[in-house]
Formats: C-alpha cells, structure tokens, sequence
C-alpha cells in the first residue's frame, strides 16, 4: 500500500500572456517581408512569413496552416519577437549534441594527426592509431566510424602510396633503378 504524502500548496500568481492578437498589433508595422528575401535560414523564413500574416490580420489557425507550423511554435515565436525583436527569432547556440572533442583542441588534433602520420616512415596510420591518441592525449573515446567522420570533417584523405618498408635502403634503390635499363636491354635484344 502507498503512503500519500502531503505537500504544501504555493500559490502563485497568474501568468499574464498577451494573446497572440494583441502581440500581433504590436508589431503591425514592422517590414517582415523586407527581412523575409534577405534570410538565409529556411526556418528563419517560415518564422518571418509566419509573423508576417500574423501582422497583416490572419488568425492564428490560418497563420499555421499556411506556414505548416504549429499555432504553439507561432504563438511562441510571437512572444520573442514581442520581447527580443529579431534576435528572438534567430537559432539559439546549443541545438543539437555538443562535440566530444572540444573546439578548443581541434588544431592541436590536426597537427597531432599530421605529425603521427609523418612519424612513421613509410607506414600510414590508420583509424585505430587515431582512435588510441583521441583517447590518450584529448580523454575521448570515439567508435571507430565516428573517427572517420571526424577526419572526414577535418578534411584528411586517405588516399595513399604503396608504403615503404622501414628497412629499405636508398642505394639499393638506385642501384636496381640504374642497372634495371641495362637489364631489360639484354633481354630485348634476345
């Protein structure tokens, strides 16, 4: 059996929302057209032509399904343009999952990737070498596919040459490279 339990009542007072009509006079002679062709952002579009017949006098449910918007997102946009002015209509910073490596420290990572790459003489590095520095140097831990959409977005291409052997040496190179021409003359002449 559960046990009630009493909590005390706060009373509060009432908010007191202007009604969407009443914002929409406020802002009756405001040109949302002007800044409509100027935008950008689709959905700073749809905010200012949302307004726009809201201030022209279309009610709010037409206002919605002219834009295909909620009348909750037009009565809310109306209120920040009422308190902000445009800036209420702009994204707000924060929209979606913040980045596990932080702003901070991506030219670092750049450079760190640069210099690992160039430190292995001939070998190429691969996702899992980045993979151990993000989690050893910058305390991230990134799956294998996210890696790659990480040094996809720092522009790095992993197209690359046949690697050379850490033991190659450079004499023997030009050693077959001078005596290769004569080699195949002796076989051309056969």
């Amino acid at each position: 059996m559960a046990k009630s339990v009493k909590t005390k009542s706060v009373k509060t007072e009432p908010i007191k929302v202007k009604s969407v009509k009443s914002l929409a006079q406020e802002f009756k002679d405001f040109d949302f057209m002007k800044h409509y062709r100027r935008a950008r952002c689709p959905r700073m579009k749809i905010r200012l032509l949302a307004l726009h017949h809201l201030a022209k006098g279309m009610t709010l449910r037409a206002t919605a399904t002219a834009t295909l918007a909620k009348e909750a997102a037009i009565r809310c946009w109306a209120r920040r343009f009422a308190e902000e002015g445009l800036d209420g209509l702009r994204e707000k910073a924060g929209r979606g999952r913040r980045r596990r490596l932080p702003k901070s420290s991506e030219a670092a990572f750049v450079a760190d990737v640069e210099r690992l790459a160039k430190e292995r003489k001939g070998g190429r590095i691969i996702a899992k070498d980045v993979q151990r520095l993000l989690l050893e140097k910058y305390k991230v831990s990134y799956r294998l596919k996210s890696v790659y959409v990480l040094l996809t977005r720092f522009n790095f291409s992993w197209v690359s040459c046949r690697s050379q052997h850490p033991k190659r040496s450079q004499e023997a190179i030009d050693d077959f490279k001078s005596g290769f021409s004569d080699a195949v003359r002796g076989i051309e002449k056969k």
